[in-house]
């Protein structure tokens, strides 16, 4: 057994070793002991047992960030490919857009042109004007409506 006796000017360690029989140590003070050396075994096991279900516990949140990482990278992936697809379509939109108005704007000189040389200065045209008129006949295509 050790023991600390202090004097004034510091700590001696003093060591006495008791000697004692085996009749002076019970049976009860063994039993205490090892039981509780064995609650002590117990703790220990149940807590590396807990400490294993923590370890496991962040392997598999590791894990599932992991592959959330990973859906997240081919979300973004999609994403700029079907930006890339919008930006192409607008780019044609936009061109097909110019056409048409294009298209309508000759269309609309063309009509103001047919309009004007069709147009008579005679709103009335004698009967001998009459025959230099066009007819449905003189449009490529046009069926006769009725007798003329």
């Amino acid at each position: 057994m050790i023991r600390w006796i202090k004097k004034k000017r510091g700590n001696i360690k003093v060591v006495k070793i008791e000697q004692r029989s085996m009749a002076d140590v019970s049976y009860e003070d063994h039993n205490e002991v090892s039981g509780e050396r064995n609650s002590l075994k117990d703790q220990q096991s149940e807590s590396e047992k807990e400490i294993n279900g923590f370890e496991y516990q962040i392997r598999s949140k590791d894990e599932e960030i992991r592959l959330l990482k990973h859906e997240l990278a081919l979300k973004d992936e999609e994403m700029r490919h079907l930006k890339r697809q919008l930006d192409a379509r607008e780019k044609e939109f936009a061109s097909l857009r110019i056409a048409i108005q294009s298209a309508c704007t000759n269309l609309g000189n063309a009509v103001t042109a047919a309009d004007d040389a069709f147009e008579f200065t005679n709103k009335n045209p004698t009967e001998k004007g009459m025959e230099y008129m066009f007819t449905e006949e003189d449009l490529l295509g046009a069926e006769r409506s009725g007798p003329r």
